[in-house]
C-alpha cells in the first residue's frame, strides 16, 4: 500500500498490488483493482490477462460446486478478457490457447476456437502445439477430413522441433479417433496401436476405441473382442468398455451373452446412454423379445429424439407385434 501512496496513479504499481491480492487470495480486491484499471487504461492488456486469470479460478470453483450455469456465464467473461487482451497484444502464443482451451471446454464453441487459432498459426509459425489444438478444434467442429490433415502437420512440425513435448500417447489417440471419425479406418488403427505402445499401462481407452470401431464396422471381430477384454482388464467396471463387449459378442452372434453385459454395461455406466439403450434393444429384438426390444429403443429415443432410425425401428417392431408376425429385419442395418 505504501507504492499507492506515493504513486496513486501509477497503473503498473496498482498491478503489481492486484496480483498480491490474487496471491494472498484477495480475489475480490484484486478484481475490483484490475477493473478500474482497465477503465482508465483500456490499451494496456496486462490488466486484461490477470482479471482472466482471477475469474478462471472463480469459474471453476462454481464448476466443482456444479453451478454449471454459473460457471459458464464466468467462462464467458474470462474469454472476453482473453479477446480484448489479444486485440491489444496479439503476439502472445499463450494467450491463444488459453481461450482455445475455454471455448473447446467450457463454452463449447469449437467453430470459435478454429478461427483464433488459424490466426494463431499464421502468426506463430513453426508451433506444433498450436497446430494439435487446431486440429482438435477442427474435429470439434466437425472439420474432420481437415483436421486429419491439420493433426499429419502438427506431427510433421514436431518432428522439426527438438522440445516439443506434444507427440505422446495422447496426441495419437486424439489423431486416431479423428482419422475414424473421418471413415479412415485402417489409418485410425495403425494410430491407435501407436498410442497404446507409448503407453500400455493406461491404453484402455484407446484399447477400446479400437475394440469397438472394428466391431461397430463388423471388421477383425476376433482381435476386437481382444482390445476390449484388455480395456476391461484395466477398468473392469467401465460401462463404456462393457458396452463394447456386448456390442462385439453381438456381431460374433453370441446374443445371450452380448445382452447380459449390455445389460451389466448399463448398470456401470453412472449415466442413462442412449446407445447402450439401443443396444440392448437390439439384443432383445435377436432373441426375439420383441416387447423389451421395443421398451429398450424407447428408452434410448427419449434421451435421443432427434435419431429418425431408431424411431422407424421402433414403429416397424410394433407394427410386426401388432401382426403376431414373426417376420422382420435386421435391427442394425
Amino acid at each position: 500500500m505504501r507504492v499507492l501512496e506515493l504513486q496513486p496513479d501509477d497503473a503498473n504499481a496498482r498491478e503489481k498490488l492486484a496480483t498480491g491480492f490474487i496471491l494472498t487470495n484477495q480475489r475480490g480486491k484484486a478484481v475490483e483493482m484490475l477493473e478500474q484499471i482497465i477503465k482508465e487504461h483500456p490499451d494496456k492488456y496486462q490488466p486484461y490477462d490477470l482479471l482472466a486469470q482471477v475469474l478462471d479460478d472463480e469459474a471453476r470453483s462454481l464448476q466443482r460446486e456444479n453451478r454449471l450455469d454459473e460457471a459458464k456465464a464466468k467462462f464467458a467473461k474470462v474469454a472476453a478478457n482473453y479477446e480484448q487482451s489479444l486485440l491489444i497484444n496479439p503476439d502472445h502464443a499463450g494467450i491463444y490457447l488459453r481461450l482455445a482451451e475455454l471455448l473447446l471446454g467450457p463454452l463449447k464453441d469449437p467453430e470459435r476456437a478454429v478461427k483464433f487459432l488459424a490466426e494463431a498459426r499464421r502468426r506463430f509459425p513453426g508451433a506444433p502445439e498450436i497446430v494439435y489444438y487446431l486440429a482438435l478444434a477442427q474435429r470439434e467442429a466437425r472439420q474432420t477430413q481437415q483436421a486429419v490433415a491439420t493433426f499429419e502437420e502438427a506431427l510433421h512440425e514436431a518432428e522439426l522441433d527438438q522440445d516439443n513435448e506434444i507427440v505422446n500417447a495422447k496426441f495419437y489417440f486424439n489423431y486416431g479417433a479423428t482419422a475414424e471419425q473421418a471413415g479412415l479406418y485402417d489409418k485410425a488403427a495403425d494410430l491407435l496401436r501407436k498410442s497404446i505402445a507409448l503407453d500400455p499401462a493406461t491404453a484402455a481407452e484407446a484399447y477400446n476405441y479400437l475394440g469397438y470401431m472394428w466391431a461397430d464396422h463388423s471388421m477383425h471381430l476376433d482381435e476386437a473382442e481382444e482390445m476390449i477384454k484388455r480395456a476391461l482388464e484395466l477398468e473392469p467396471n467401465n460401462g463404456s468398455y462393457l458396452d463394447s463387449l456386448g456390442w462385439v459378442e453381438f456381431r460374433k452372434g453370441k446374443f445371450d451373452q452380448a445382452l447380459a453385459d449390455l445389460l451389466r454395461a448399463a448398470k456401470n455406466m453412472g449415466h442413462d446412454d442412449p446407445i447402450v439403450f439401443e443396444h440392448i434393444g437390439d439384443a432383445y429384438w435377436k432373441l426375439d423379445r420383441l416387447p423389451q426390444a421395443v421398451e429398450s429403443w424407447q428408452k434410448a429415443l427419449a434421451l435421443d429424439p432427434q435419431n429418425k432410425d431408431l424411431a422407424n425401428k421402433i414403429d416397424s417392431t410394433k407394427a410386426t407385434i401388432s401382426r403376431g408376425s414373426p417376420a422382420k429385419t435386421n435391427p442394425t442395418q
